[in-house]
Parts: structure tokens; sequence; C-alpha cells
């Protein structure tokens, strides 16, 4: 069966499962009208988007839906790369966070670790990646804090899973 998927606001996309792969980048018309990425078939799923942020404050990234994910656990790897700059200075913070949660009576645990690089012309830029959980929903969310005074301050994120449920890009 072929994978059926949607996409918000993605530049690019592959699904692969057992009988087909698919890849290729999106148009604008397909990222107005897509707006969740759903892999059927047990085959990885991969969403390439990038994503306004607000410097000091957590941004929600992705949504998983946790009524609909097998054996109550779900993992994710997410390569990322924050750029800031205030029309001057410019910031980078590029790599990978490795993002789990699982829930067992309603009962939410989660975990994430990230390592990173940073390259900035000045000041300094860091970033928290956490987990707001509530219902039968768990959002990945980001913190980046820019010494600057931004001007334009978004996430770059590719991010992978193996497990066959509906990701929603925030």
């Amino acid at each position: 069966m072929p994978s059926e998927f949607r996409v918000n606001d993605v530049d690019r996309i592959f699904i692969e499962d057992a009988t087909e792969t698919r890849s290729g980048f999106m148009s604008a018309a397909d990222k107005t009208n897509l707006d969740t990425l759903v892999a059927k078939g047990g085959g990885p799923a991969v969403i390439n988007t990038r994503i306004p942020l607000i410097n000091n404050t957590p941004v929600s990234l992705l949504v998983v839906d946790m009524a609909k994910v097998p054996d109550n656990s779900f993992a994710m790897n997410v390569q990322f790369a924050v750029e800031a700059t205030d029309g001057s200075d410019v910031q980078i913070r590029s790599g990978n966070v490795n993002a789990n949660v699982a829930v067992k009576s309603g009962a939410y645990t989660t975990s994430q670790a990230q390592s990173a690089t940073n390259a900035v012309t000045g000041g300094t830029l860091t970033t928290t990646f956490s987990w707001l959980t509530s219902g039968t929903t768990a959002t990945l969310q980001l913190n980046a804090s820019s010494s600057l005074t931004p001007t334009d301050i978004h996430v770059n994120v590719y991010v992978s899973y193996a497990t066959h449920v509906a990701v929603t890009v925030a």
C-alpha cells in the first residue's frame, strides 16, 4: 500500500515504505493545501521545513497525537539550524536533538538530548528543546535565545521518525 501524506509549509518531503519511495520538492500550492504528515506502511517519515521563532520564547514545532501512537511511545531525531540576524551581525546554531515521549495511564515521560555548535559574528545564541504535554498530544518546543535584537530569527528543521503516526507541523 503506498504511503499517504499531507504537509503544511514543507519544502522537501521523503517517505519510504515497503512498496514505494517518493521524493521531491513541493509546490507553493501543495504547502498551502496540506497540513499533516501521515506515513502508513511502517516506513520512515521525514519533514523538512522552516519555522519562524520569537526570541527568548518557547515556540511549538511539532505535535504528536499520542492517542494514535502504537505502544504508547514515540521517538524522533531533529536536525536543526537556528538563524538570527539584527541586520548587521548574524548567528547560526545547528545540531541534533533526539526527542522521546511515552505515556502510560495518561502520565507522560519525556526526554530530549541536544548536541549543537555555533558560528556567530557577534553575541550569543542558545537553544533549549522541551516537551509540552496536554490531553493526548505531546508538542516539541524550541526556545531560541539570541543576545541580538533580531530582525529575523527562524529555525530550519529536518525531522525523521519511524513510527507511522500523524505529526503536525505546529
